[in-house]
Formats: C-alpha cells, sequence, structure tokens
C-alpha cells in the first residue's frame, strides 16, 4: 500500500508541477500579450496625434492651393499677362510618416484589429503618393530656375502655369481626397 501512496504522491506532485508550470507560462503570455496591447494603443495615439498634425497642415495647404489653382485658371482662361493677384502653389511635402512607419517596423501592427490597419494603410499609402508627386513638381520647379538662372532667362510663370496645369489640377483633387482620407480615418480611430 506505501507503493501505491508514494506512486499516487508521485503522480500527484509530477501533476502539481506541470500545472505550475502551465500556470506560469499562461500567466506569462497573458502579461506579454498585455504589455503588447498597451504598447498597440500608445502607438495608435502616436499615430493619431501624427494624422492630427498632418490634417491641420493640410487644411491650410490645400486652401492656399486652391486659391492659387483658382487664379491659374482665370489667367489661363482669360489669357491674360499678368495677374494683379499671384499666389504660388505649394505642395504639402511636411505631411509626417513617422509614427505609422514606427508602428510598423515594431511589430506593433500585429495587436491592431484589421480596419483599423487597413484604413491606417490606405491613408498612409495616399499620402505617400501625394507627397511624391509634390517632390515632384519641387523638383520641376527647381530644375527650371536653375536652368533660368544658368542661360539668363526669365521665367515664363504663364508658360510654367500653363505646363503644369493638369499636375496642379491632380494635387488639389488629391488635397481634398486627402483631407477626407484624413478626417474619415481619425473618427475611426476615436470612435474605437
Amino acid at each position: 500500500m506505501s507503493e501505491r501512496k508514494s506512486a499516487a504522491t508521485m503522480a500527484l506532485e509530477v501533476l502539481s508541477i506541470v500545472f505550475g508550470v502551465l500556470l506560469a507560462l499562461g500567466v506569462s503570455e497573458w502579461a506579454e500579450e498585455r504589455e503588447k496591447n498597451e504598447l498597440a494603443e500608445i502607438a495608435l495615439v502616436n499615430v493619431t496625434n501624427e494624422l492630427t498634425y498632418n490634417l491641420e497642415v493640410m487644411v491650410r495647404v490645400s486652401e492656399n492651393n486652391q486659391k492659387t489653382f483658382e487664379l491659374m485658371k482665370q489667367n489661363l482662361d482669360t489669357e491674360l499677362d499678368d495677374s494683379e493677384e499671384d499666389g504660388q502653389f505649394i505642395p504639402g511635402v511636411q505631411i509626417r510618416a513617422t509614427a505609422w512607419e514606427a508602428l510598423l517596423s515594431s511589430g506593433i501592427a500585429n495587436y491592431l484589429d484589421y480596419s483599423t490597419l487597413l484604413a491606417l494603410a490606405e491613408v498612409y499609402s495616399m499620402q505617400s503618393i501625394y507627397k511624391e508627386m509634390g517632390m515632384k513638381i519641387v523638383d520641376a520647379s527647381i530644375s527650371m530656375a536653375a536652368m533660368a538662372t544658368v542661360s539668363s532667362v526669365e521665367i515664363d510663370n504663364r508658360q510654367f502655369q500653363a505646363q503644369f496645369f493638369p499636375t496642379f489640377s491632380m494635387l488639389v483633387e488629391m488635397e481634398k481626397s486627402l483631407l477626407v482620407s484624413y478626417q474619415e480615418t481619425l473618427d475611426q480611430l476615436k470612435s474605437r
């Protein structure tokens, strides 16, 4: 009987150890999951702040660019040589993606729900395309100014506007879409 008792005691001890190890692993996994979820929430706060900043910048940029675009359109339609009012088209290349990139590179994106991740990916993808187009306009302007300086030729603003009018038009429309996308994404993040 003592052999049975010691075998039963030994089995109970083994089961207790196994249960203790499994419990410790479960608690550890739960704590790690909780920590990752907390990091995901912090990352979302940072992304929300970044999108809010980008929205504020793009509201100002878009207002300026819409006015400038309307002036360009008016000048090109009326074929005036000089406008009394002259605006400057300024792409919003200063918008940020740092918080989004950090979220992706850290692996924290794995702890976000799919709809949130998709909304963020869409807005940042649109933003990236907009910035690339804006940088091309900036590069073209700088190149044109450099060539004019080297060749001692004055830039014909009207010709510049006519040449880039379709691109400006596309950028103005992209800015409108980007503003809507920022607002919808921010609303979605705040309603979580």
